[in-house]
């Protein structure tokens, strides 16, 4: 069994996670929120950072090593604003004590003195009445030697009892003066196809319900990598990481260190199964960093050529001090709708060919098998059914074209007769047989020397899929290509097989998508 993984050659990483699609192989058609089938988030209304973390729901990767040195000075790649905590700057209701110097200044602590640390730390937070920083989520690895850094930003301005700005990935959010506006900042989407959100607030003070009240905005805002703001749930949350802090946690003091110039103590929180440290100013009593797990992360600790990787929330310039009036204003946009609530995008059309037939192309096959060549063209093939397996000469192409393979094996003599399988190599290199032969993949292939994949089907990452019926009508079209997408593949064949018009339904369904999205913003319209 090919496992199932991502059928991606792995370059880069990304923070920020994009609003997810929904891909059908027919049928199931985009419902308008007011179905209630409507957008689901994949972490639904997250009200905790910490729970998230705890529940492995938070998709996170990061450093779990040692604090670092008591000498060591440590910085996140951008200088803070404050150069010194100042407490005659300070919007406060009660101050809490700075943590004594001498307490943990050995570089470790006892349990109880670090949930002292924390404690005290946590009453600053709930006493505070303005906060600001400018934190992002920074992941640094090297892959095949080479150093790469990706960051995304996760800040927050506040002023009690009701302003707070928040930046969170692809979202920019702001509550003032009894509204919450919302947008998203999302090119693959059109910026989520220019939605603004815009609600009054019931409440005087502004809540976490508030802010995580509409499902769109919560999913985009805590689908990265960091996870929903620590920040948020410190000065708003109930119960601030309790998650992280139950009976089973073990707290301990580490290593105290300068980070971005503030003299901070480390303070390592470990469960059974996760290890992660904050780093605390010891002064102004901020959180300044967050150190991260990696182990929370599927398939990364398997790349080999992925090493040296750290995930981190740095609060950088983290600061008691008010926030300036404009940064309670949304960023100002062109066009675009207001409404009350965020409608889901419908799923996009995979392919404008589909139920369509391709313009001229042809492909001639080369049988790694030692079966009779065959030719695949925009009339079709000698079967009713082609599988078109668009690769490169990676690791992704290899398990798209070994599950491929599974697949052919696992069918029916009588479909097996029915459908041509073909891959198609997008990329020089040494001779495709023999790569195919290294990869243990039997099936058929062609080497794209037209470029018919680019200019035909519109391929620009392998591995992809077509599917061609009766005639050449393209009926199905895969890309990027997923591990869900192999499942569904022989579904889509019986399909096809029955008589069915797959591309057809999709494109028909895709009309009906849009027409449906349209009449939900229309009913979700609100008046700035």
């Amino acid at each position: 069994m090919v496992p199932a993984k991502a059928f991606s050659k792995m370059t880069t990483i990304s923070l920020r996670s994009p609003p997810r699609r929904r891909r059908r192989t027919s049928g199931i058609g985009f419902q308008p929120v007011n179905s209630g089938i409507g957008f689901q988030p994949v972490n639904p209304a997250p009200r905790s950072f910490a729970l998230l973390l705890l529940c492995g729901v938070l998709a996170v990767m990061g450093c779990g090593g040692d604090a670092p040195n008591s000498t060591e000075s440590l910085g996140a790649g951008e200088a803070a604003a404050d150069s010194e905590f100042s407490p005659a700057t300070q919007s406060v209701r009660t101050v809490a004590r700075p943590m004594p110097a001498g307490e943990a200044a050995s570089g470790t602590g006892s349990q109880a003195a670090a949930r002292r640390l924390l404690e005290t730390m946590l009453a600053r937070y709930r006493a505070a009445t303005a906060y600001q920083d400018r934190g992002v989520v920074r992941l640094s690895y090297r892959q095949n030697g080479v150093p790469q850094t990706d960051v995304a930003p996760l800040s927050v301005q506040y002023r009690a009892p009701d302003r707070v700005s928040l930046h969170a990935y692809s979202v920019q959010l702001v509550c003032d003066s009894g509204r919450l506006m919302a947008q998203v900042v999302d090119p693959t989407t059109d910026n989520f196809d220019g939605q603004r959100l815009l609600r009054n607030l019931d409440q005087a003070a502004v809540t976490m319900q508030a802010i995580y009240a509409d499902p769109v905005i919560t999913q985009l805002a805590s689908a990265g990598l960091g996870g929903p703001s620590p920040q948020l749930e410190l000065l708003l949350g109930e119960t601030p990481l309790s998650g992280l802090v139950g009976a089973e946690s073990r707290l301990s003091l580490g290593k105290a260190a300068r980070l971005d110039g503030y003299d901070c103590q480390s303070l390592q929180i470990e469960t059974e199964s996760i290890h992660y440290v904050l780093w605390i100013d010891r002064q102004a009593l901020l959180l300044r960093r967050i150190e991260l797990p990696l182990v929370l992360v599927p398939g990364l600790l398997d790349d080999v050529s992925i090493e040296d990787a750290h995930l981190t929330i740095d609060l950088t310039a983290a600061s008691w001090t008010p926030p300036a009036e404009q940064a309670f204003a949304l960023p100002p946009r062109q066009g675009g709708p207001w409404v009350e609530r965020m409608v889901p995008l419908p799923p996009p059309l995979e392919s404008p060919l589909l139920g369509k037939t391709a313009e001229a192309f042809e492909l001639s096959a080369n049988e790694a098998s030692g079966s009779s060549p065959f030719r695949v063209n925009h009339r079709g093939s000698d079967r009713d059914i082609i599988v078109l397996l668009w690769v490169a000469r990676h690791e992704g192409s290899q398990a798209a074209a070994l599950a491929l393979d599974e697949i052919e094996q696992r069918l029916d003599e009588r479909t097996r007769r029915n459908v041509r399988f073909l891959i198609v190599m997008t990329e020089a290199g040494p001779p495709t047989g023999q790569t195919l032969g290294q990869w243990d993949v039997t099936l058929p292939w062609t080497d794209d020397t037209e470029a018919v994949g680019r200019d035909v089907f519109g391929v620009q990452h392998a591995p992809a899929l077509s599917v061609l019926g009766r005639g050449g009508t393209v009926q199905w079209f895969q890309h990027p290509l997923e591990p869900g997408a192999m499942q569904a593949l022989p579904q889509v064949i019986a399909d096809l097989q029955a008589g069915a018009e797959v591309g057809r339904t999709l494109a028909e369904d895709h009309q009906a998508n849009q027409q449906a999205y349209r009449a939900a913003l229309h009913e979700a319209a609100a008046t700035p």
